[in-house]
């Protein structure tokens, strides 16, 4: 697709998912706004598809987002700045879900939910071919405690014949985007995933709000009812408000993607991000940075720096990048620097009202029991 932001000048209540009152547009980059959407014509990047199904030529000030795009020469020296793939694509498969592993006794012949607390739903290791495989499900115990190399490693060989991956800055926002358009919940933010057990497509606590209550634990006998994906308030925390849609992309637990801020760290020449760094150029996105010793750049200067970068709702939805509450709906803001040059997405459980589908935080790619990941596909033709 192609998108319009337009930012506004607008008074509201944070989290609410009510304004209060009419917004106006703003000529300048604010931290509120609207997303247009318009679909595109097959793999076109100049025509857009009308009510029809008909060829239409896409208006000037739209942009074809880069999720869906072939890279050109300058993205390839620039090591893919925009997170583009290798070929025009008509869509993506974005995962429904955090990760989760499946285990194995007998080969592969059947797989059963990994259910080890203790090791965070899988641990910080490499799925092994027959015994262990990376899974989108619901009501599943996320995978978390693992680095950014193994979650590189262990989303490429998930699918390999549809181009499994690590979702990138450029995915997540491309759905970022559609979830804040009239296709998702046309402004109203979604609800924050508060179960602390960290299973997957679960709603707020119950409450008078949609957005956040009180977290909860997971209680085999009342979850599935109350709050598991296809309950009033598991479809709270859809990006289309209906089971449908994308869950988790609030709360939950963070989720690292495959993006990084090149500024030299030693996390990349060590185990916790070297697969990441090295790997395909299309399976990852890279940012500039104000200085490549990775310890003199800064969190303000490499935001400003990335100022070009659009459709991955950092720079574009957000007023800074250093600043709590500084994204869309009041979700943090903070670009990566020194030696926290990995991206984290969507924040976790415990802090409601700066989760959300606009948060990015950025880390050493360390494995953490709050981190996990989620893979994507691309299906070519």
């Amino acid at each position: 697709y192609a998108y319009k932001i337009t930012y506004t000048d607008e008074t509201k209540t944070i989290k609410s998912g009510q304004t209060t009152s009419t917004a106006t547009i703003s000529g300048t980059k604010t931290q509120y706004g609207n997303i247009d959407i318009l679909f595109m014509y097959g793999t076109s990047d100049t025509e857009y598809r009308d009510i029809n199904g008909n060829p239409q030529p896409l208006p000037a000030d739209y942009k074809v987002h880069p999720a869906f795009q072939e890279m050109t020469s300058t993205d390839r020296t620039s090591k893919n700045p925009l997170g583009k793939w290798d070929a025009e694509l008509e869509g993506i498969w974005f995962a429904k879900y955090e990760a989760s592993q499946e285990v194995s006794t007998n080969g592969g012949t059947t797989w059963k939910a990994n259910t080890d607390v203790d090791n965070d739903g899988g641990g910080n290791n490499a799925a092994t071919t027959g015994s262990t495989r990376v899974v989108s499900k619901p009501s599943r115990l996320t995978w978390r405690a693992i680095n950014e190399s193994n979650i590189y490693t262990n989303s490429s060989n998930m699918h390999t014949t549809l181009n499994s991956h690590a979702a990138k800055n450029s995915e997540w926002g491309a759905v970022a985007y559609l979830t804040h358009s009239a296709y998702g919940r046309n402004g109203n933010e979604i609800g924050v995933n508060q179960c602390e057990d960290h299973y997957s497509g679960a709603g707020p606590g119950e409450g008078t709000s949609s957005i956040y209550n009180t977290r909860y634990t997971y209680d085999s006998s009342t979850f599935s009812s109350t709050y598991a994906w296809n309950t009033a308030q598991g479809k709270l925390a859809s990006t289309t408000g209906n089971i449908y849609g994308v869950y988790d992309m609030s709360g939950g637990a963070y989720e690292y993607t495959a993006a990084y801020v090149n500024n030299g760290s030693s996390v990349f020449t060590g185990t916790t991000a070297s697969s990441l760094a090295g790997g395909a150029l299309r399976k990852k996105q890279v940012y500039s940075a104000t200085a490549t010793d990775g310890s003199s750049d800064s969190a303000t200067g490499n935001y400003e720096l990335n100022s070009g970068i659009y459709g991955d709702a950092v720079y574009e939805t957000s007023i800074g990048g250093d600043n709590s509450g500084g994204s869309w709906n009041g979700d943090d803001a903070y670009m990566g620097s020194q030696n926290f040059p990995c991206f984290l997405r969507g924040s976790w459980y415990l802090k409601k009202d700066t989760a959300g589908s606009f948060f990015f935080m950025c880390d050493h790619g360390s494995a953490y029991g709050v981190a996990g990941f989620r893979p994507v596909l691309c299906v070519e033709r």
